[in-house]
């Protein structure tokens, strides 16, 4: 495939996970709130519950966009640290470490799920995009 096209490719998921974040962080919430071991969030406001997660989604749809270089690392650097700084709010709000995983992993599931119902809405994508795609959100 060239590089254009796999280029193009990655920037219209990029697209449609951001015409989706907001559902997706929707999601995310919905299944925290049924997860019996997670209770916590309760006390919190929505966007103390999103707090940076909007901001690492965007970055990991900038890294989508960016395909690989130097723009892709700087995404999944800013990702990392969006992350680190989430989990350190989530630790500062009585958060331990197995709430803040287990909260991080519905998240990636759903994530996961999305990508997913993208490629099977597009099944003329090539392989190595979903593939970048799939090691770019792990």
């Amino acid at each position: 495939m060239p590089e254009t096209a796999y280029k193009a490719e990655l920037a219209a998921l990029a697209s449609h996970l951001g015409a989706r974040r907001g559902l997706i962080l929707d999601l995310w919430l919905k299944a925290v709130q049924t997860d019996p071991h997670l209770a916590r969030h309760s006390r919190l406001s929505r966007s103390q519950f999103y707090d940076q997660v909007p901001a690492i989604l965007e970055a990991f749809e900038r890294e989508l966009r960016a395909g690989h270089g130097s723009e892709a690392a700087a995404a999944e650097e800013e990702q990392r640290e969006g992350a680190g700084d989430h989990g350190l709010d989530r630790w500062r709000l009585g958060y331990n470490q197995s709430e803040v995983i287990r909260e991080w992993g519905h998240l990636q599931l759903c994530l996961v799920d999305e990508l997913e119902a993208y490629a099977a809405a597009h099944r003329e994508l090539e392989e190595d995009v979903m593939s970048y795609a799939r090691r770019a959100l792990a």
